[in-house]
């Protein structure tokens, strides 16, 4: 079957300068709200031939900020100068502990997880082992960046979990019908009597809130306890919001930019899209509760007063989102492309949708040290291991959460016979770590001497 993709359409439709220079790539990250800079802030010159593009004032730190791909050609000076290929390659190593794991055997292994997410072409070699249904399709050749981008994620983090996708993909014009289709088919689990130890899904429940009166929270809330009483853990958008957070990360500097200062031009197309949004409000109710809703509308209300109004109000918005306390660096990292042809794309900014499912496999990994441990203990362990970056963002350390769970095993193994195996067998996994990191300490010390 030959796939159609939605990526080469995104990448074929961005328009570049013939100069990208250091200003350039600091006003699309400044104005990235603006429809204008989006597109080309997420996918930067995927796909593009800059060899003949004016890169001369362009610096590597600034370079870091754009995304690229293994399609993008670049001139020979351009390549001594920023060494793309070595970017890739490094990049998709983003948690680099995590193949100390991996080596360890610390894979998430045992554990049964179900994706949701949209359909993509499944037929690499990298994707054979998953249980793929798309049923609710009907356009069942086509494939989306966003399926593919999150299994591929989820699979670094946690390579040895067994994974089934259910996929779905929102019509424009029918979206209560998808979301209606998840609902049930989320609500439907166990019925068959199979019940995965985990759910992920980068997204929440959306307007299906429309259709009952109930708020997206108090749907996802339900949906999280009543598949908790199956023996499942559900971690949507929502949920994943309460603990953690995305940052990107470029060079090794942890950054979550957040800038709203605008152009006059960009403020009269705003000023398009907020009379209109006024006009619909009606879309909104069911997303958010009586307050918020209010709350919002005054706030669109607000910004047509005046461009400074408008940013007080993105500020005001951006404060209103309730953001975790843990982050998860989900730019400035190397992803599988959507050809499936094994290329790759680097990534400079990413949203929350590349960071849910990290924070999924890294708790089927959790669970692979302790098949009791909830995903709300999984949580309190991120919080009480993460690391404080340079730039002060508390950031998710994967060691430290196996390395707490084991401790936490010994400890309960003492009163609870169910943790006697379980804790035998995490503590081998962490003897086997030790030696990982022991061979490769005196790896290194051989290397620098020979130096």
């Amino acid at each position: 079957m030959q796939y159609k993709t939605d990526y080469w359409e995104v990448v074929d439709n961005i328009k570049i300068p013939k100069v990208i220079d250091d200003e350039f790539v600091n006003k699309i990250n400044e104005h990235y709200e603006n429809m204008q800079f989006s597109d080309i802030r997420l996918y930067g010159i995927c796909g593009k031939d800059v060899s003949e593009i004016d890169m001369s004032k362009l610096s590597y730190e600034k370079f870091l900020q754009l995304s690229f791909d293994t399609n993008t050609i670049f001139s020979k000076e351009q390549n001594e100068k920023f060494h793309p290929d070595k970017i890739l390659k490094e990049c998709e190593n983003y948690y680099s502990c995590m193949q100390d794991l991996h080596k360890a055997g610390i894979t998430g292994k045992g554990v049964n997880v179900l994706i949701v997410d949209t359909p993509f072409d499944h037929t690499s070699e990298q994707f054979k082992d998953i249980k793929y249904n798309d049923s609710f399709e009907e356009d069942k050749n086509m494939s989306h960046m966003h399926g593919m981008s999150v299994t591929s994620i989820f699979k670094h983090i946690a390579p040895g979990a067994s994974i089934s996708f259910d996929a779905s993909q929102a019509d424009c014009d029918n979206f209560e019908k998808f979301y209606q289709y998840r609902y049930e088919f989320l609500k439907s689990i166990g019925k068959d009597g199979k019940v995965p130890d985990i759910i992920s899904m980068s997204s929440s429940i959306g307007r299906i809130s429309m259709l009952n009166g109930k708020t997206e929270k108090e749907i996802s809330n339900g949906l999280v306890e009543e598949l908790k009483s199956k023996g499942c853990e559900f971690v949507d958008s929502i949920r994943f919001g309460k603990t953690f957070d995305q940052c990107n990360c470029h060079g090794g500097n942890y950054n979550k930019p957040d800038s709203f200062s605008i152009t006059d031009e960009e403020y009269e197309a705003a000023k398009i899209k907020i009379k209109r949004d006024l006009d619909n409000v009606d879309k909104f109710k069911g997303s958010f509760s009586e307050k918020e809703f209010n709350e919002r509308i005054e706030i669109l209300k607000n910004s047509l007063k005046s461009k400074e109004e408008y940013e007080n109000s993105l500020r005001r918005v951006s404060a209103m989102r309730k953001q975790g306390e843990v982050n998860i660096v989900s730019g400035g990292i190397t992803y599988s492309q959507n050809d499936c042809n094994g290329g790759k794309v680097y990534r400079a900014y990413a949203s929350r949708s590349w960071a849910i499912p990290q924070a999924s496999a890294m708790y089927a990994v959790a669970r692979q040290m302790d098949k009791y441990v909830t995903y709300d203990e999984f949580c309190e362990v991120c919080r009480n291991t993460a690391i404080e970056s340079p730039s002060q963002l508390k950031v998710i350390n994967p060691e430290g959460i196996v390395r707490q769970i084991n401790e936490q095993n010994r400890i309960k193994s003492q009163t609870d016979s169910r943790y006697v195996d379980i804790y035998n067998n995490s503590s081998k996994l962490i003897d086997n770590l030790d030696r990982v990191k022991e061979e490769k300490n005196r790896n290194q010390i051989n290397m620098q001497r020979e130096r």
